[in-house]
């Protein structure tokens, strides 16, 4: 059966064998598209399914390239001191708070800067932080710009002073709200590594390795002891320490114990929990908590010795300076 050419090239079904049973492609879609069958066809190529080392590939990529770009420093660090030293724990400072004793912030950053061999951890919540809402909102009394820059300034007055700075709450909230972290200018400022978490420090002194475990928060509570804390770290997360120092609940106490270890040998172990620079606010207001005195709070030291493995211990920060720069 003869069929006509078409003068243009048209693509198409027969239906039939008859010359009138030619339905073009066009007009079949445009069918489907008035019934609702759409079928979408795709010039672009597909996509290439992945494999799992593709996904563990890029991860491991990021995870790289994230941590060239943190401001974070491992966990683990490591300093030596040439002489005798004093560390000195100040945390819990609460800046822009109108109830912190800013002018103890200021005598004690004075002191360590002008006495030899005299260095500072930093433990967390140095301010108050402004995105809480309701009441505590409104007991601030510095802006978040001046409360950054109370941080710059007291970094650079305390350089070459600071072994090491762990974030609190107060503050890395803060950071995480705002979208930036107060403390990453803190090593361009000091060269000191700054820690999230749990900071393990090795600090040697003369021929002697002290283990410093310093963290904000050290977990557990107890109405009894507290040193709760850092006797819960110390004998369950991680042992092994010399001293661990903690900041957070704003409950101050020094204790040290000695502990058998296998074989007869013993250990001193020192515990610092230091107090808050801030006297009161109103969530202490609502939970019964009395406004604190200057016994209960600010920061607490510890004297490394150079001649043999010894801790010595003081509650408080001026005190210690008293004590230990007439030996």
């Amino acid at each position: 059966m003869e069929r006509k050419v078409l003068s243009k090239m048209v693509s198409g079904l027969f239906k039939g064998p008859e010359e009138d049973s030619f339905v073009s492609t066009q007009k079949i879609k445009r069918d489907l598209a008035l019934e609702g069958q759409v079928t979408p066809v795709f010039k672009s190529p597909l996509v290439k399914p992945q494999s799992l080392n593709d996904y563990v590939t890029r991860a491991e990529a990021r995870r790289e390239s994230m941590k060239d770009a943190s401001q974070i420093s491992d966990n683990q660090v490591e300093v030596t001191l040439p002489e005798e030293s004093t560390i000195n724990f100040m945390g819990d400072l609460h800046f822009g708070n109108p109830n912190t004793d800013n002018k103890r912030i200021q005598q004690e950053v004075e002191v360590i800067k002008n006495t030899p061999n005299s260095f500072v951890v930093l433990m967390g919540d140095m301010v108050d932080g402004i995105f809480w809402g309701g009441a505590s909102q409104s007991e601030q009394n510095q802006t978040m710009g001046e409360q950054y820059g109370f941080l710059r300034t007291l970094f650079k007055e305390l350089k070459d002073k600071i072994i090491t700075g762990v974030s609190g709450e107060h503050d890395s909230k803060w950071a995480s709200k705002s979208g930036s972290d107060p403390y990453d200018i803190m090593t361009a400022e000091t060269g000191a590594p700054y820690v999230r978490g749990v900071a393990e420090i090795g600090i040697n002194v003369g021929d002697w390795l002290y283990k410093l475990v310093a963290s904000h928060k050290a977990r557990g509570h107890s109405m009894y002891n507290k040193n709760h804390p850092t006797y819960r770290e110390s004998r369950f997360h991680l042992q092994g320490g010399d001293i661990y120092a903690s900041a957070h609940n704003h409950q101050k106490q020094v204790s040290q114990e000695v502990l058998r270890d296998f074989g007869g040998e013993t250990r001193e172990v020192t515990h610092v929990a230091i107090g808050s620079y801030k006297s009161k606010d109103e969530y202490g207001d609502r939970s019964g908590f009395p406004q604190q005195k200057d016994g209960e709070m600010y920061g607490a030291s510890v004297r490394l010795h150079k001649d043999r493995k010894k801790v010595d211990v003081e509650k408080d920060i001026l005190e210690a300076v008293k004590r230990w720069s007439q030996e």
